[in-house]
């Protein structure tokens, strides 16, 4: 008996998991002799496997490539259909916006918010992000919102309508503009007292 389930149950349910993992060519394998990403799965695995009402996660995708974080995503999402209550911690914002249905942002061991991640966003003040690749000057940019840059161009956090005019403006010039939602990431910066620029200066150079 495991967890008070069958040995075959037990059995049917690690399988699952190993299956919807991506570890099944790796089943064979000693654990201590799989890469460092595999061995995260694995112990990832373990853990959902248990179909506990209560799972902990750690960090669960730390190392993994895109492709196996997804996978985790979904055997997660699985889990909380079942019925199962997951805490998860993660430094990945975009998993945090992915998968939980409430988020507890912590800074200096404080909780700074508690709520979902579409109600921290709203606290932006902010609707839209406008991403220039050229074209624009900074001091231009800056008169419509929080502007810093990004991917060789420039980003601008600023109102729905700003982003409609700024939008028609990069079309007049012929200038390519991507327009998307404001992210987790710059509302969590936001919310802690820093601008993605000072977010960046703070990692050291390899």
């Amino acid at each position: 008996m495991v967890r008070g389930a069958s040995t075959e149950s037990a059995k049917s349910r690690a399988d699952e998991v190993v299956n919807a993992m991506g570890l099944r060519p790796h089943s064979e394998t000693p654990a201590m002799l799989l890469s460092g990403g595999l061995q995260q799965r694995t112990l990832v695995a373990m853990v959902l496997a248990t179909a506990a009402e209560f799972l902990f996660l750690d960090e669960p995708t730390l190392g993994m490539d895109p492709f196996a974080r997804r996978q985790v995503w979904e055997v997660v999402r699985q889990a909380v259909r079942r019925g199962s209550t997951v805490l998860l911690t993660t430094h990945y914002l975009d998993e945090a916006e992915q998968l939980t249905d409430e988020l507890a942002v912590i800074e200096g061991g404080k909780v700074l918010y508690k709520g979902t991640a579409e109600s921290l966003k709203s606290q932006v003040r902010r609707e839209v992000r406008l991403h220039f690749a050229a074209g624009f000057t900074r001091e231009e940019l800056g008169a419509f919102g929080e502007v810093y840059p990004e991917r060789g161009g420039l980003t601008l956090m600023t109102t729905r309508s700003h982003a409609e005019e700024l939008t028609r403006a990069a079309l007049e010039r012929k200038i390519a503009v991507n327009v998307g939602p404001v992210t987790l990431e710059e509302a969590f910066l936001t919310l802690v007292g820093r601008s993605i620029e000072e977010e960046e200066a703070e990692v050291p150079l390899p």
